[in-house]
């Protein structure tokens, strides 16, 4: 990014202290006003880059985060597992029971063996 001295204020400089002297002087004040900018645009990038760096995830951060999920969802898939055996056992012994106590299943079980 290039500073251009103001035109009304070189005019003001060279009725001051001539053409040659006011030239020196702007490039002089130009030069000077791109180095402020440049140093305080490495100074705002300097402090962006600090403050962004506590707030960012890294990857470390990201790779023990997915492990702690990859853990979370097989415990997640091992409990599932479980609840789906003890739910299979429950239906079994709701069929079992509705069948051994069924009106017509105990008259037809008493004519088998003629109890």
């Amino acid at each position: 990014m290039s500073y251009s001295f103001p035109r009304d204020l070189f005019i003001i400089f060279e009725e001051t202290f001539g053409k040659e002297k006011a030239k020196i002087a702007a490039d002089s004040l130009e030069r000077s006003i791109e180095e402020i900018v440049k140093e305080s645009n490495s100074s705002l990038k300097a402090n962006l880059k600090d403050e962004l760096k506590g707030e960012l995830a890294t990857k470390g951060d990201l790779n023990v985060t997915e492990t702690r999920l990859k853990a979370e969802t097989d415990n997640i898939k091992s409990e599932i597992k479980l609840l789906d055996f003890k739910l299979n056992v429950v239906v079994a012994i709701s069929l079992l029971a509705l069948t051994l106590f069924n009106p017509a299943l105990l008259t037809f079980l008493t004519k088998l063996f003629k109890l």
